[in-house]
């Protein structure tokens, strides 16, 4: 900041086009922490690494609780399942990724007496922390889980003398919560995309349950934005073209079907002419 600094080092900055497509303001519920789970039980297969299970599988991440010397560092790994000795087991949802690293937090103490800290920006599908470099030994207050997805308000309910279609009912309305993060996913922790079979699918039974009239609509937006000139629809929407898939996988009609399926579920719905 000083008129006889030496910039003659730093890179020339590269004109670039403006980003393409409509500017538009959020029309859907923010995604939002809508419940804390507390762990139900803590094992240590290994010396100084502690397992913690929060008896239900969701969509969001871990909150630490920690405190000891500054420059600590902490480390959280995330899954769904255990090895069979106990040990975190990542091996079916990170099949996709070509990195070392995920589904993994870490954080670095200040010192400062108790620390709460939780990331922002990402999220995990797990119900299994791995905790590492916790200083001393970490007790069930240590983690807790915070569920995260879409903010959709609830407008129905279901319940039956029959205790296994209510337990159906109730493994399907997770499936909901862990799906529908900004985008309809198959599954929140290898691919987060917005695969669009899994909205016209789901659309009719989830509306039974939640106000979607936005959601719906935005996902409609969102396959006309993505679709080709040509007219082919992918089977993704948002798009993102360095994930094209191989061949004609990028456009079948189970999943490009959405482009009509979904704009007249929501007609059926809503009676809202203007998304057909």
């Amino acid at each position: 900041c000083t008129a006889d600094f030496d910039d003659s080092g730093w890179d020339k900055p590269q004109i670039v086009p403006a980003p393409k497509g409509i500017l538009r303001a959020q029309m859907m519920p923010p995604v939002k922490v809508i419940q804390t789970i507390r762990p139900v039980r803590m094992n240590s297969p290994k010396p100084g690494m502690y397992i913690f299970d929060l008896g239900q599988n969701i969509s969001g991440w871990a909150q630490l609780k920690v405190s000891g010397p500054a420059g600590t560092k902490v480390q959280m790994r995330y899954g769904e399942r255990l090895h069979e000795d106990g040990t975190l087991d990542q091996r079916e949802i990170k099949e996709h990724v070509y990195e070392d690293v995920f589904h993994t937090d870490t954080y670095v103490l200040n010192g400062k007496g108790t620390e709460t800290w939780e990331p922002r920006f990402t999220y995990y599908g797990y119900q299994y922390v791995e905790l590492t470099g916790f200083p001393g030994i970490p007790t069930l207050d240590s983690i807790s889980g915070r569920v995260v997805h879409t903010a959709f308000e609830q407008t129905g309910q279901f319940k039956c003398s029959n205790d296994l279609i209510n337990k159906i009912h109730h493994g399907t309305l997770w499936a909901y919560r862990g799906n529908y993060v900004s985008i309809p996913t198959d599954c929140p922790h290898r691919e987060k995309l917005g695969w669009l079979e899994c909205a016209y699918l789901l659309e009719p039974s989830f509306l039974y349950r939640y106000g979607g009239r936005e959601w719906f609509s935005k996902i409609a937006r969102d396959i006309r934005d993505a679709q080709e000139p040509s007219g082919r629809v992918l089977t993704v929407a948002p798009s993102y073209p360095a994930g094209r898939f191989p061949g004609a996988f990028n456009w079948t009609v189970e999943w490009g079907a959405a482009a009509v399926l979904t704009p007249w579920q929501h007609y059926q719905w809503f009676g809202d002419r203007q998304v057909l």
